[in-house]
């Protein structure tokens, strides 16, 4: 049972249920019959009874009485008057016997081609009818054939019971009408079932189609092919689960195209980063070397007039040191002011990227949001069930109510009453477990809500971070700048120092100075190009790892199809 499909378990259970309602209505039947068949004998009987004997009393004039040991109705001697219980017999089709007290005088009953008149009665017959005067009645097996009998008593006209008198109804034919009426009833309800059968099946099989082509359409998704679409307009349980399949594939399809692009996007841009940095290395290789080159002429020609300088040397190492102090920051604040718009444009980069996956976690916040309302509405649809559930279970409890008032009549009704009121209580068993599965589903959903709304807020801190962080930056650029200003200041005042001291020294000590400071700028720049160069290069790495990661996501990508 628990590898068989649900499909195949409901027709199993509607065909049994099926069957034995037809059983059950089968059985009712044959008992309704039954009992009505038995009681329409036994009418016949008691009518057969009363239109005899007032049959004779009409024939023959006078009362029952007693002579010589026999019975007469009148004048008319009875015993063994065969002709008057064959007359009799024939006006009513069964068996007719007059009694003289126990014994029976005439009878159309022949056995061993013989009147029955030998046997006397006794028992129940006798104490009913000639001890009590009683009318007496039941079902009797004569001669292998089911009869229902009737006894009346035969009064003397002072009112003592001096015979009995006796008809019986054969069920032969009423039997045969009762089986004509059962087989009727079975054919009926063979052609019922069957056509039952057929739209049970042709039903199932609808629904089957419809779920297998949503489960092919899953199957499919799940192998990352969202192009199957359904077209299933029906406003159904079936239908609106259809509905939510192509809502879901048109949003992933759109959440794929969207990361495809993006992907593409970040791999052009690495590429780029990355040629761009690999050129910015080659420049600052050939700018070290020609540095390099100047550094060695400024180390020559600072020797040779390093024997002019004279005791202004100190003077001018000072000078030296300020303007290097000064070239240097220069050079830092350059380097600073490059990174500082590198930093604004990842920034802004990150603030573009953050802005799209809030959109996407808005879009799933969404998707979850109509999953728990569908998941709302078939709580719905299973309370609604759940309350027909009820009012069928109120219905067969009213109905067996109803069945218990109508007594023997109404038993077989009962018994349909109860089986409706125990598929009733299925039902409502099914429709509470369909709603525990709901409330638990409703509880995940809901948690899955709860966490997509932290992911939002998480998500704007770190908006609200970034946009702090653009800020900082900004407010590092203005700093720069005004740093920049103040250098500039300096490098004036720094020239004014040198124009001063180029008044107080001789050519000699100028050179001197100018070949010192020259040999320090240019071995400072080549230190400067080098820590720019290894900078270069860790970039390219990190461009090449980028671009890597946005092929591996490509290639993720492109293993779902829409």
């Amino acid at each position: 049972m628990k590898n068989m499909k649900i499909l195949t378990k409901f027709q199993l259970l509607m065909f049994i249920t099926i069957i034995s309602l037809s059983v059950i209505v089968l059985g009712v039947t044959f008992l309704s019959v039954k009992s009505g068949v038995e009681s329409f004998a036994a009418e016949k009987a008691k009518s057969d009874l009363d239109l005899t004997y007032n049959y004779v009393n009409e024939k023959y004039e006078g009362e029952w009485h007693e002579q010589n040991g026999e019975l007469y109705k009148g004048d008319h001697r009875i015993n063994e008057d065969y002709d008057l219980a064959d007359e009799l017999a024939e006006m009513t089709g069964g068996l007719i016997t007059i009694f003289h007290d126990r014994q029976p005088i005439s009878t159309n009953l022949i056995i061993a081609d013989e009147r029955a008149v030998s046997v006397a009665a006794e028992g129940e017959v006798t104490e009913h009818v000639l001890e009590n005067g009683e009318n007496y009645g039941g079902e009797a097996d004569i001669l292998g054939v089911d009869m229902q009998t009737a006894y009346r008593p035969i009064l003397a006209e002072d009112g003592n019971v001096i015979g009995m008198w006796f008809t019986a109804t054969s069920q032969e034919s009423i039997n045969a009408i009762m089986s004509d009426i059962l087989l009727q009833v079975g054919i009926i309800i063979v052609i019922v079932v069957s056509l039952m059968t057929a739209l049970l099946m042709f039903f199932t099989k609808q629904i089957k189609g419809r779920i297998t082509s949503i489960l092919d359409s899953l199957k499919l998704a799940g192998e990352g092919d969202f192009r199957s679409h359904h077209d299933d307009n029906r406003r159904d349980e079936l239908g609106e689960i259809s509905t939510g399949f192509n809502i879901m594939k048109e949003n992933l399809s759109e959440l794929l195209q969207d990361v495809t692009t993006a992907s593409e996007q970040l791999a052009s841009s690495s590429e780029e980063l990355t040629a761009t940095s690999e050129q910015s290395a080659k420049a600052a290789e050939e700018v070290a070397k020609t540095i390099d080159d100047i550094s060695r002429g400024a180390s020559l020609q600072a020797a040779d007039t390093e024997k002019g300088a004279g005791e202004v040397n100190e003077l001018g190492k000072l000078i030296v040191q300020d303007q290097h102090y000064l070239d240097k920051l220069n050079q830092i604040a350059e380097e600073v002011t490059s990174l500082k718009d590198e930093g604004l444009a990842l920034v802004n980069d990150l603030v573009d990227k953050t802005t799209t996956n809030n959109d996407v976690a808005d879009q799933i916040h969404d998707i979850i949001t109509e999953t728990n309302k569908n998941t709302e509405q078939i709580e719905n649809a299973s309370g609604m069930i759940q309350n027909i559930s009820e009012q069928t279970n109120l219905l067969a409890l009213n109905a067996s109510i109803e069945a218990a008032r109508a007594g023997e009549a109404g038993k077989g009704f009962s018994v349909v009453a109860d089986e409706i009121r125990k598929l009733a209580e299925q039902s409502n068993r099914f429709s509470e477990e369909i709603t525990s599965i709901i409330h638990k589903l409703a509880e995940k959903t809901m948690h899955a809500v709860d966490k997509m709304s932290e992911s939002k807020e998480v998500s704007r801190r770190q908006t609200e971070s970034v946009t702090a962080t653009s800020g900082t930056f900004e407010g590092v650029a203005t700093a720069i700048e005004s740093m920049k200003v103040t250098l500039a200041q300096l490098n004036e005042s720094g020239n004014s120092m040198d124009m001063k001291k180029e008044e107080i020294i001789s050519v000699i000590e100028n050179l001197s100075a100018i070949s010192q400071q020259n040999a320090a700028s240019t071995q400072q720049m080549s230190a400067a190009v080098e820590e720019q160069t290894a900078s270069m290069e860790e970039i390219a790495g990190s461009s090449e790892s980028l671009a890597h990661l946005a092929e591996d996501l490509q290639t993720k990508a492109s293993k779902f199809t829409y």
